[in-house]
């Protein structure tokens, strides 16, 4: 549970694949039917789940298959991509309480952001899928901007764009990994941890962050 004590934000930053998303049935059938298309072998999903929203998935398939060359790569980066969008209404699921948590901060007036690892075409793509895209304020994945979660300029990024000036003690990242609390930490912003994605509650607390959620629905308690 976070603390009696804790101060109200007015800007959220969200992580999405654990955070907001179980997506792990998703991201691991993807990435495994790209390996198969170029006749590589599967991956067990045990080994895949530690690593999302931590690596890019260009990172994460050359860490399964170091030899990959450019073109494989860019090859299993389509093919993948496609897999995901035919299939991301099937396979992947919000969490409990989160598309409610995020509509009652929009309708306190809190101002709202994704901040992920995905894509920016492939997370544009989602949430207009689920007709969420209108929640969100700003919306940062691979490729823009230029720079990558856990560098400090992503969090410059968002404040800038959020179009209103919000200064870093209003703003939070939430997130499930350790990467989000380095990526809170390097931008000088409070972090919140959720209890259900990649990095346990324990660890992330060791890690720094600054408070914890057991259920997204006590984030309406820092608005």
């Amino acid at each position: 549970m976070s603390s009696p004590s804790h101060p109200t934000y007015e800007l959220f930053i969200f992580d999405f694949d654990g955070t907001l998303a179980d997506s792990r049935h998703n991201i691991t059938n993807s990435l495994n039917y790209a390996l198969r298309s170029i006749g590589l072998a599967e991956v067990d999903p045990s080994r895949i789940y530690p690593l999302i929203g931590k690596l890019t998935l260009e990172a994460t398939f050359s860490y399964f298959y170091p030899a990959l060359t450019a073109a494989e790569i860019a090859h299993l980066l389509q093919t993948f991509r496609q897999y995901q969008r035919d299939h991301i209404r099937l396979e992947l699921a919000f969490f409990p309480e989160a598309i409610s948590t995020l509509a009652a901060l929009k309708n306190r007036n809190k101002r709202l952001a994704i901040l992920t690892t995905k894509h920016i075409e492939q997370i544009e793509y989602i949430l207009a899928a689920f007709d969420l895209r209108r929640l969100f304020d700003v919306v940062c994945g691979e490729g823009l901007p230029p720079q990558r979660k856990p560098d400090p300029a992503c969090v410059e990024f968002i404040l800038a764009a959020v179009g209103t000036s919000i200064a870093r003690p209003q703003a939070v990242m939430v997130g499930d990994s350790e990467v989000d609390v380095r990526t809170a930490q390097n931008g000088g912003i409070d972090m919140i941890a959720v209890a259900h994605g990649t990095d346990s509650l324990e660890y992330l607390k060791h890690q720094g962050a600054t408070y914890t959620v057991q259920s997204l629905s006590e984030l309406l308690l820092f608005a």
